[in-house]
């Protein structure tokens, strides 16, 4: 564990988006979820091989992963992103996709671990569960983060888009509990769902001394097992087999 403890703390944002979901109180909650899900995923695969992750970006994850023994493999859209991610994992295998790519970059069977990390507008397509079954090996792992059109802050979301965000379309546009049934029906076990993003107050940007107090009350009421109705859900998936 001192391990795991010492690989994830070496950690210096390099984009502006790192920054940015680094700089705030709310930013480092959610990325302090997601990090546990993901290291408590690459676990339950295994020994570490092969780890697909879409939407790299600059690497974040990608890096942890790999200095962890993962052979790192990454997608996304942005090639200044991905340049600083080769960086970062010089061994990496970055590709830079279309933005209506809907493939895989791997073989069949051939990927132990999968991360699919805010991108939601992705992940919410048929086509994402698809891709996730075929080239996961049996007994692969799928963490990722989902954000919920059946919970307030989708509902607000989708009634009241926040103005001068060009991505608003893109979000909470899936209910979490039809999109699980796709997942199950395409042989999946979910093996672990955590809800966050309850307060409807807070955004990426938020840095108010109040979150950590919203934050425990989360915690302590038991909206984090409620996945059904919470505005993110980060999940990690097992492929039957």
């Amino acid at each position: 564990m001192n391990d795991l403890i010492e690989v994830v703390s070496d950690f210096t944002p390099k984009t502006a988006w790192e920054k940015h979901v680094t700089a705030t109180r709310w930013g480092k909650y959610i990325t302090d979820v997601e990090q546990r899900l993901i290291l408590q995923g690459q676990e339950l695969a295994g020994p570490p091989v092969t780890a697909l992750e879409i939407g790299i970006g600059g690497g974040r994850w990608g890096k942890m992963l790999s200095d962890l023994g993962w052979q790192i493999t990454g997608t996304d859209i942005d090639r200044a992103s991905l340049d600083i991610c080769l960086e970062r994992i010089p061994h990496a295998e970055c590709i830079c996709v279309e933005p209506g790519s809907e493939e895989f970059p791997s073989p069949s069977e051939s990927v132990r671990l999968l991360l699919g990390i805010e991108v939601s507008e992705m992940l919410e397509c048929d086509w994402f569960i698809q891709e996730a079954q075929r080239v996961l090996e049996p007994g692969g792992v799928f963490v990722g983060v989902f954000q919920n059109r059946s919970s307030l802050r989708g509902l607000l979301k989708n009634w009241f888009p926040t103005k001068g965000d060009p991505n608003a379309s893109t979000h909470y546009k899936v209910a979490y509990s039809p999109w699980r049934k796709q997942m199950t029906k395409h042989g999946f076990n979910m093996i672990e769902e955590e809800g966050l993003c309850w307060l409807p107050f807070f955004s990426r940007g938020s840095d108010s001394r109040m979150i950590p107090a919203a934050v425990a009350v989360e915690q302590w009421s038991g909206l984090r097992r409620m996945a059904s109705l919470s505005p993110w859900i980060v999940f990690i998936a097992q492929k039957v087999g």
